[in-house]
């Protein structure tokens, strides 16, 4: 199966890994970080909501930078960084993400002695949690103000669709893979930031529990990363998703670019399931999904109308 090019890691090994690259590092810095690289879209698109773009000196190819600063330079993809261009941009601060960065180059550019900082959330308490570390880290009323504002949503959003749950179960593949005598799909379990965020709709992950789907056939992704794979992303077959039977289908666009192209191949091929009977086939913005950070403003607004008739 292709590689969706984000190294996948287990949670223990991502802590063990966290816990060895900044023993020393300290958040927040004396004084405010005016040389940043950021080597995540989400993190570089939360620097920008938050008027922070000028401190940008170094992003990925894939992340978005305003116009007006035509200085911030280009460091390579997330998962295979220009170790010695960033080295080059003397930053004051390297902010990166342990499931879209590569421990290896990772650990490189401690070892160079930059300023990194690794963030991992895999829940919205944890991304808030992060966007407040940011606000709290440059003085920033205005950014405290706007996770103030996306904390008091989340919280309204969770305790109505508690209160009045969608009772709605989903199916959402990170990947897709057309083999020779089969169909391969890749999903996330419940211990993901995806899962978490539409649980706030009051909505059922199809695949949240791997040891259940494991033992129905499910396997566990197992190349790439550092560690030899992340049980929270997993391969299943199309008749699982038959057999789980979704309420609804999710197709994001990122990482794998799923679009209208797919529309009269997922109505042929899952023909016996709730989802296409009911014309719940949703091509979705993969940024609203998986995109921890101020983006989680733009999945509040955006996401609802996909689950509530």
């Amino acid at each position: 199966m292709k590689d969706s090019g984000q190294p996948r890691f287990s949670v223990g090994r991502a802590t063990a890994i966290l816990e060895a690259l900044q023993p020393s590092f300290a958040w927040p810095l004396e004084a405010p970080p005016t040389r940043i690289v950021s080597l995540v879209p989400s993190i570089t698109d939360s620097l920008i909501q938050f008027g922070l773009a000028d401190t940008l000196v170094g992003v990925t190819t894939y992340c978005a930078a305003p116009q007006e600063n035509s200085l911030i330079q280009r460091v390579g993809g997330p998962a295979n960084l220009e170790i010695e261009r960033i080295i080059h941009l003397s930053p004051d601060l390297v902010i990166a993400g342990l499931e879209e960065n590569h421990p290896k180059q990772l650990i490189e550019i401690e070892e160079a002695g930059l300023p990194l900082w690794v963030v991992f959330p895999r829940t919205v308490r944890e991304s808030l949690s992060f966007l407040y570390q940011l606000a709290e880290g440059f003085r920033s009323q205005l950014a405290f103000q706007m996770v103030r504002s996306l904390e008091v949503s989340v919280t309204y959003l969770r305790s109505s669709t508690q209160a009045n749950p969608v009772k709605m179960r989903y199916f959402c593949p990170v990947w897709h893979e057309k083999l020779v005598d089969q169909d391969v799909w890749m999903v996330f379990d419940n211990q993901t930031y995806a899962a978490d965020l539409l649980s706030l709709f009051g909505v059922e992950n199809c695949f949240g529990n791997r040891e259940t789907q494991a033992d129905n056939g499910g396997e566990s992704l197992s190349e790439g990363g550092f560690s030899g794979g992340d049980p929270r992303y997993y391969r299943i077959s199309t008749e699982q998703v038959i057999a789980a039977n979704p309420d609804i289908m999710l197709l994001p666009s990122e990482p794998y670019p799923f679009d209208q192209r797919y529309l009269g191949y997922l109505q042929r091929v899952f023909r016996e399931v709730s989802a296409v009977h009911r014309g719940k086939i949703h091509f979705v913005n993969g940024q609203l999904i998986f995109w921890y950070g101020t983006r989680l403003g733009q999945a509040l607004q955006e996401l609802p109308s996909y689950f509530y008739e």
